[in-house]
């Protein structure tokens, strides 16, 4: 089968140690080992930290997501053209995503403009590789007023309210709030939840806990999420186990598995699903290729294997936030 020969293929790229230079980075790091002071204790926990901190930056810039796109960047455009293989099925989709921060008063008071919002999507649109959310039509844009809240050391809030530009135009509000909790020198928590009205689909909250493991050259990542649409009175919940490694300077690879599930008509597990990514940057940090082979067992299959292959070009025009 092409999709596990590829899968086998990506497997083998993943092969390489870690280089010369990463090396000589924890040589560097223990060079004050035979000290046994004080200032050696706080040199690497602080060391340790960074990388921390860096591995899950770099890795999550990266692959560029879109939660990794809005949290490092104020402003963006990104272009894909994305091509789909499923059983008997080839299809080529060209994507646009963009959004617009202006700052307006001392930097806690945003103009957001963009074409598309979080809230757009189904949690199986956001976690499966999807025709439907890269085919919807994007004829519309979205203005906001956003007010940043209360910021500390571990967590933030935030508020907004706008309108979606369309006839009739659908009147919206959203408030979030993010908690990250570091509790030792590798694991971290982190909470991110939202609650959001629209005018004409109601009331919607979601909620995400992740915990992650940064090494040097690589991130591993429990994610659950959920999310209820109050008037359809609809859940939909995911459970995802990740791990994300650099492959040199220009190449990473990234393994998922998981499950995702909703509770109409019953409680039902209705996806599980394998999936790597092999992401290589062409250019500079704004050209990048994909290749996705994903294995899926649908209920509406029976559970029985359903192979998918997407391959993507992406063109990333951004500023970085602050």
């Amino acid at each position: 089968m092409r999709v596990t020969a590829l899968l086998t293929t990506l497997l083998i790229l993943a092969g390489p140690g870690i280089a010369a230079e990463q090396q000589a980075e924890k040589a560097n790091a223990n060079t004050g080992f035979s000290e046994q002071s004080w200032t050696w204790i706080v040199d690497n926990r602080d060391y340790w930290g960074q990388v921390i901190h860096d591995t899950a930056m770099r890795l999550d810039n990266f692959f560029a997501d879109d939660d990794a796109i809005s949290r490092t960047n104020n402003s963006f455009l990104r272009i894909r053209l994305k091509g789909y293989q499923s059983v008997d099925n080839f299809t080529l989709i060209p994507d646009a995503k963009f959004r617009i921060d202006l700052p307006t008063l001392k930097e806690r008071v945003n103009l957001v403009f963009e074409n598309e919002t979080e809230e757009d999507e189904s949690l199986t649109e956001q976690t499966l590789s999807s025709l439907e959310a890269t085919d919807r039509a994007t004829d519309t844009a979205v203005g906001a007023i956003k007010i940043k809240g209360a910021t500390h050391r571990n967590w933030d809030t935030s508020t907004s309210a706008g309108v979606r530009l369309k006839l009739p135009a659908d009147a919206f509000w959203r408030g979030k709030f993010n908690y990250k909790l570091p509790f030792s020198n590798y694991w971290q928590f982190y909470n991110k939840e939202s609650i959001y009205y629209f005018h004409q689909s109601g009331w919607g909250v979601s909620s995400e806990l992740n915990i992650e493991r940064a090494g040097e050259v690589y991130l591993l990542r429990q994610s659950s999420k959920a999310r209820y649409v109050y008037d359809d009175r609809t859940l939909e919940f995911s459970h995802v186990y990740s791990v994300a490694r650099k492959i040199g300077a220009v190449r990473a690879l990234k393994h998922e598995i998981g499950l995702i599930g909703k509770n109409q008509p019953d409680t039902r597990i209705t996806n599980y699903f394998v999936r790597s990514t092999y992401r290589k940057r062409l250019y500079s940090d704004w050209l990048f290729y994909e290749l996705s082979p994903e294995l899926r067992f649908p209920r509406e299959e029976e559970y029985e294997l359903t192979p998918y292959f997407a391959a993507t070009i992406e063109v990333i025009f951004s500023t970085k936030g602050p």
